[in-house]
């Protein structure tokens, strides 16, 4: 599916207004209750286009909303909105009703007497809430009928728009500010000739309104998604909005709903037999105070269906509104959940210590605050939020679990971290990189000291500009397309997220995963180049990725890094291997691509799985083995041998798997050496581990350079040599590449133990 591309788009006025729309739906009830039963996807019957079709009337399904109705009869369409009013939709082309053809109708659908009728597709439209211009954004999207947006004619609010097509149009005149929603301005909107109003009621300001649109002659429609029950019942809407376009939009406005009710029930079975997870929702408000939503609030009785546990539910059990509350309520509550959820924003709200001077300071010392597990969502929500719901689901999904499989590889939009003003990323063992946060945004410094801001979409123009002013480049959330050569596909397969690499740059593609080397092959993922030998910038533009990720390769060459994020406006994050001495510090590496992608908590949990497997190998070693090995890691180049140095993980990494390495003393990285040299320090070393070239033999060693026959390793076939997936697990999974070299040093220790990544040469 294509997203808009607005999500990469900012503009410093967008967010001042935006924060209307969230207090206006949180107060005046955004909560809203429990969804509908459950019922397959149908789609709408259609209808033959003879005489015979006005004889069949069918009512198009409508499975969780409450508040609208419509029905099929021959080429028209009935639609009863939200205020009971009925509208007999006349397609371009087709004629009006007949008495007879009327009298049918009321006997299928009461009240139909009374219907307006209205000639559609509609071709001038004001509307009066971002969410149902939200609702025919995303049929414009899966459509691509740009006839849709050409049918807003005025809208009752002016900006932000993160739509780029409708900003744009707002823009140039296009489409007309016709006032607010509770005072609009009438004239404007007579000025716009429209064929129809879209709006929405449910308090009494709105209901004046709409009176006196009927008075000025003026039809209006009526639109209270914002009062239904549930996500799906509030996105079921688009078929009412689809409706006034037609049968065919109609039926594309089914198709989508169902696609997004399919998202739905598949988290519905996902997360069924989950251990439930605790969490607090709770709007911190300056000035107005603090609101909870009720305990069948339509976002909370989401996430209790998928696992969620809500803490709060007890100040207003049956509540679908919100309600205020006294911080002493909601402080026990903070202290025992795993989750919380902020509604509100930047810059109304930009950090954990601002939400705990309206909480209380006792937020600062919660499970949650300590580990890294609060959110909020940014302005769009209340737009693209709405456009794509399907989006919003999978983001709380992702919010209460993290690490699941069922939300592998997917990437939060609307919802993001919120950190401690000023704080940064706590690492146990690496030492080449830093991540500092600054509430709702970080700043990330990679291996080459280069300063990232890494920010929401939405928020970009809220960090201050001498903040801006201090780094490289800006990372805009959410990322979804990178390139990367190994480096940056091994970290990003051990979190799960390969299905986000768009190109891939390298020398060689066969030492890629199989996984990731099949898409390369069939040119799902593009080459664009080698680092070391030229990229081809014309492909890393076209495929316009959101971040690329490099090694050490990129980190010798800071022209390209220039030509990339300066020229090209591409962030560059570089990972230096050997910068980490200690393997676990190499392991804690993928925490940074973790902070890339707003994935923290994710990246914890896989670090700490890896040092947990790391650190067992190695206790098994330390209790089980009495007399080591000597052993070497090298590779072969040119008439000479790199050998890695005392300090190097992979070093370091032999240690662990029970050798006793070979070279001495306290450097770090990679030494070469002459072949009489390496054969004068290390003739009796009992183990080789071979790394390059690919060899399966010892006597394709010696083919190199016979002088190494008369090593020791050689001569018994204590030659270890990689296989190809050893290039992206040394990446990211050191616990196996230990294991493995443990089980092949020790194989009393590992019994039926299969090695994959390696083997010995014969």
């Amino acid at each position: 599916m294509d997203y808009p591309s607005i999500w990469k788009t900012s503009g410093s006025s967008k967010i001042t207004i935006a924060i209307v729309v969230a207090i206006v739906v949180i107060v005046a009830g955004v909560a809203i209750a429990l969804y509908a039963p459950q019922t397959q996807p149908t789609q709408p019957e259609q209808q033959p286009s003879g005489p015979e079709a006005e004889l069949k009337i069918t009512e198009v399904p409508v499975k969780y909303a409450e508040l609208f109705k419509i029905w099929r009869y021959g080429h028209y369409i009935i639609v009863r909105d939200a205020e009971n009013q009925t509208f007999i939709l006349i397609p371009e082309g087709v004629s009006p009703p007949t008495e007879e053809t009327l009298a049918k109708m009321q006997n299928a659908i009461p009240g139909v007497e009374e219907a307006e009728m209205l000639n559609i597709p509609v071709k001038r439209a004001v509307y009066m809430s971002t969410t149902e211009v939200a609702l025919l954004y995303r049929l414009f999207k899966e459509t691509g009928d740009a006839s849709l947006l050409r049918s807003i004619a005025g809208t009752t609010w002016k900006e932000p728009w993160w739509f780029e097509e409708l900003q744009e149009m707002v823009d140039n005149g296009t489409i007309t500010y016709c006032g607010s929603n509770m005072n609009p301005d009438y004239e404007t909107i007579l000025a716009q000739n429209p064929d129809l109003i879209i709006m929405y009621t449910g308090m009494s300001d709105m209901v004046r309104v709409m009176e006196k649109l009927k008075q000025l002659n003026l039809t209006v429609a009526v639109d209270n998604e914002w009062i239904e029950q549930s996500y799906l019942a509030r996105f079921e809407w688009i078929k009412f909005i689809a409706a006034f376009y037609g049968n065919e939009t109609l039926s594309k406005a089914c198709e989508i709903f169902d696609q997004v009710e399919s998202t739905y029930q598949q988290l519905m079975q996902a997360f069924k037999d989950e251990e439930k997870v605790d969490f607090v929702w709770v709007a911190p408000y300056p000035e107005w105070g603090i609101y909870v939503p009720g305990g069948k609030a339509y976002p909370i009785t989401f996430l209790e269906e998928i696992g969620g546990n809500y803490l709060l539910k007890h100040v207003a059990p049956n509540a679908t509104g919100s309600t205020k509350v006294d911080k002493e309520v909601v402080l026990a509550s903070l202290q025992e959940a795993d989750v919380i959820i902020l509604a509100n924003y930047p810059p109304y709200l930009n950090s954990i210590d601002e939400a705990a001077k309206i909480l209380g300071e006792a937020l600062l010392d919660t499970p949650a605050v300590k580990n890294q597990r609060v959110y909020f969502y940014g302005p769009s929500y209340w737009q693209l939020g709405y456009a794509y719901t399907e989006m919003v689901l999978k983001d709380l999904a992702s919010v209460l679990h993290p690490s699941h499989s069922a939300v592998k590889g997917y990437v939060r939009t609307f919802f993001h971290h919120m950190w401690r003003a000023n704080e940064s990323m706590q690492l146990e063992h690496a030492v080449g990189f830093k991540v500092e946060y600054y509430g709702f945004y970080k700043i990330i410094t990679d291996y080459v000291d280069n300063k990232w801001l890494t920010v929401p979409f939405d928020l970009v123009d809220l960090v201050p500009t001498d903040v801006k002013s201090q780094v490289k480049g800006v990372i805009e959330l959410p990322v979804k397309r990178i390139v990367c050569g190994t480096c940056g596909a091994g970290r990003l397969l051990g979190l799960g997220f390969e299905n986000l690499i768009v190109g891939a740059t390298g020398y060689t593609y066969k030492y890629w995963p199989p996984e990731l080397l099949e898409l390369i092959e069939e040119g799902k993922i593009t080459k664009v180049g080698c680092v070391s030998k030229g990229l081809n910038y014309e492909e890393l533009v076209r495929v316009s990725p959101d971040v690329t990720i490099h090694g050490s390769a990129m980190a010798r060459r800071p022209h390209v890094i220039e030509k990339i994020s300066v020229e090209l406006n591409i962030p560059v994050i570089v990972l230096v291997n050997s910068r980490e001495v200690d393997p676990l510090g190499f392991a804690e590496m993928i925490k940074l691509v973790g902070a890339v992608l707003d994935v923290e908590e994710h990246a914890n949990s896989v670090y700490e799985e890896e040092k947990c497997a790391i650190i067992e190998t190695a206790e098994l070693i330390a209790s089980s083995v009495a007399e080591k090995p000597t052993a070497i890691y090298c590779y072969y180049s040119k008439g000479t041998l790199g050998v890695a140095q005392p300090q190097e993980p992979r070093a370091k990494m032999l240690e662990l798997a029970g050798a006793e390495y070979a070279l001495k003393g306290n450097a770090t990285g990679w030494i070469k050496m002459g072949i009489e040299s390496f054969i004068g320090n290390f003739s009796d070393v009992d183990w080789i581990v071979w790394i390059y070239p690919r060899v399966n033999s010892t006597s394709q060693i010696i083919e190199l350079d016979p002088r190494l026959s008369t090593l020791k390793a050689i001569q018994e076939g204590h030659v270890i040599v990689t296989l190809p997936l050893y290039s992206t697990y040394s990446k990211y999974k050191l616990s196996i590449i230990i294991k493995e070299l443990a089980a092949i040093l020790h194989p009393e220790l590992f019994p039926g133990y299969e090695v994959k990544l390696f083997q010995v040469a014969g």
